[in-house]
């Protein structure tokens, strides 16, 4: 009888630990607001500060970001293998792929358009090899105006 019940338990056991791995899909979905929410609580703690713009330079707080890469590295954490840049008046200043000229790829339409709207968005942002990423556009405001838009492309 005890014997019974432990081979009945652990085959319980079995199906439970089976249906947890196996069971529904793995896809990971990605909700804009929650990206913003949680990415904007990261940055406001670790750069307390409004967000400024002074020709290209982008602050927040005392804190400049063109060159140091401090900003896009911290939310990269949030979002591990996300790719993240900062768009300034059609010119990106800031980002998570090194090596390359910021300026060189000039502005995508989906900044240009968040600058105008100040509303969170997210599109498909394609593959890349085998993995799949959703790009999720989030305005930088000071004063409730629009100063920069942070890109963040988080692997799927």
């Amino acid at each position: 009888m005890l014997k019974r019940t432990i081979i009945i338990f652990i085959a319980g056991l079995l199906l439970i630990t089976g249906a947890g791995c196996s069971g529904g899909s793995t896809d990971k979905k990605i909700d804009a607001n929650n990206v913003a929410s949680k990415t904007f609580q990261v940055i406001d703690k670790k750069f307390p500060g409004e967000w400024q713009v002074s020709g290209t330079t982008l602050k927040k707080g005392a804190y400049s970001e063109n060159t140091r890469y401090q900003i896009v590295d911290e939310v990269s954490k949030i979002y591990p293998g996300s790719m993240v840049s900062l768009f300034v008046d059609g010119q990106r200043v800031s980002s998570t792929i090194r090596g390359r000229q910021l300026s060189d790829s000039g502005i995508p339409k989906e900044v240009a358009e968040i600058l105008k709207t100040g509303q969170v968005s997210m599109v498909s942002g394609g593959s890349i090899g085998s993995k799949d990423y959703q790009k999720v556009y989030l305005p930088l405001k000071s004063a409730e105006k629009t100063v920069a838009v942070m890109t963040i492309s988080i692997p799927q």
